[in-house]
C-alpha cells in the first residue's frame, strides 16, 4: 500500500508488469474496485503481454466471493501469519469519515 485506497503489485519475470489496484469507498458497504496495467514497451499489448493481464484478471475474479462477503469486524478475528493488521487499521482510521471509525 501508498496511500489510502492505493497499492501496487510487481510482477518480475519473462514478463514484467505492474498492476495498481485502486479502491474506492461508494458506501459504508460498498467499495469500488479498479485495476490498471503496465508493462514495458514490446510486452504491452502483445499475446503474451495480454494473456498475462488476462491471468491475473482471473485469479482477480475467483477471489470475487470471498471479498463479496468480506466484513469488518472490531477487534479482527486474527491468527498468526495475519501481520500487523491492527496497526494497518489504527493508521488508516484517521482517513475514514468520523461516522464510520
Amino acid at each position: 500500500m501508498v496511500g489510502p485506497g492505493q497499492g501496487y503489485v510487481q510482477f518480475e519475470g519473462l514478463l514484467d508488469t505492474l498492476m495498481f489496484p485502486i479502491v474506492v469507498p461508494i458506501s459504508p458497504t460498498q467499495t469500488l474496485n479498479r485495476f490498471a496495467f503496465t508493462q514495458p514497451i514490446g510486452i504491452a499489448g502483445t499475446k503474451f503481454g495480454k494473456a498475462l493481464i488476462n491471468e491475473i484478471v482471473n485469479q482477480l475474479n475467483q477471489d470475487k466471493p470471498i471479498w463479496d462477503h468480506k466484513r469488518f469486524d472490531a477487534p479482527p478475528t486474527l491468527v498468526g501469519g495475519d501481520g500487523p493488521i491492527l496497526k494497518f487499521r489504527k493508521y488508516y482510521s484517521q482517513f475514514y469519515p468520523a461516522s464510520t471509525s
